[in-house]
């Protein structure tokens, strides 16, 4: 034996003792296929029964072939059709049957959607193979489904557009509200206040939150709403732009108006997540115009409604 060889190989085991090694699994589920490691994703969405992603499983994959215009999935771009759903709250997708992806969902219900994916496509455009031969059992060229994520900028320059998400079925063709460059909905309102609905937040009681508040309100706030994303951020015009209200969609249980006091709208809001949450406010604001009123509770409504995945 070369005790000399012994002496350096204890003397970097020693050293390496003191080196914190953080093992990341996620990336593993082709390993067993290649040593090459594909491009991986791990991406949130807003509490939902429905990603909008038709999914085929293929040998223990779950592929993503076509993904529902106007969803949740579509909304952002970061899933496309070829990729692979590896993960969904963390767990691992491939032991796991069709029906036993829908009961994790239905387990998760009312949270935010953690999901992890492996991409087709390599920053630099090259299609993994694995993923490939996986198309190829089931009759898809990749290239014909790089084609479909494409974007269709035509209409972008139009700063009249209303966000696709917020498009209700009979409004397609209607006039649609102004958005800034990030694609965020603001309008101009008063808030009026707000009233303590305590742990009730269901859509009924909008037009008891209006009324209470039209009645007892001693307060009159000329404000921004600013319908983004994933939250609603109320700030304060007269006082440059302060935030005065902040929730996210996960926040908010419930929106609506009177049906005869048409330019007063409300939200609901919990103090967490709404499914959880244990207190429930009722915010008021009074639109320019009852057409204003209707485009803004269209655009908040379609934030926190979006409920539909596909697998």
């Amino acid at each position: 034996m070369n005790y000399i060889f012994v002496e350096i190989l204890i003397s970097l085991l020693l050293e390496l003792s003191g080196v914190t090694f953080h093992l990341k699994i996620h990336n593993s589920s082709f390993l067993d296929k290649t040593w090459e490691l594909p491009i991986y994703k791990n991406f949130e969405f807003v509490p939902c029964g429905d990603l909008g992603l038709n999914v085929q499983q293929v040998q223990e994959y779950f592929i993503v072939k076509s993904i529902k215009p106007g969803s949740v999935a579509e909304e952002d771009g970061k899933i496309g059709p070829g990729d692979v759903i590896d993960e969904l709250y963390s767990f691992a997708l491939t032991p796991l049957s069709l029906p036993n992806v829908h009961k994790l969902m239905a387990k998760h219900k009312g949270l935010p959607v953690y999901v992890g994916v492996i991409k087709l496509c390599d920053r630099a455009g090259k299609y993994f193979p694995p993923i490939v031969r996986l198309l190829e059992e089931i009759n898809i060229n990749p290239r014909n489904l790089q084609k479909e994520i494409v974007p269709d900028d035509k209409d972008n320059n139009n700063s009249d557009r209303k966000p696709g998400h917020a498009i209700l079925p009979e409004e397609e063709d209607a006039e649609r509200p102004v958005h800034a460059p990030d694609g965020s909905a603001l309008y101009k309102a008063t808030y009026l206040g707000n009233v303590d609905l305590g742990p009730d937040g269901r859509v009924n009681r909008i037009e008891d939150g209006v009324d209470l508040v039209l009645r007892n309100h001693k307060q009159v706030i000329e404000v921004l709403i600013d319908l983004r994303e994933k939250d609603v951020i109320v700030s304060d015009a007269t006082n440059n732009n302060k935030v005065i209200l902040r929730q996210t969609y996960t926040e908010i249980s419930a929106c609506g108006r009177r049906t005869d006091l048409m330019k007063y709208f409300g939200y609901i809001a919990g103090e967490t997540t709404c499914s959880l949450a244990r207190n429930f406010l009722c915010h008021v604001f009074e639109a320019r115009t009852e057409e204003q009123a209707k485009l803004i509770l269209c655009t908040l409504a379609q934030g926190f409604e979006r409920t539909h995945l596909l697998l």
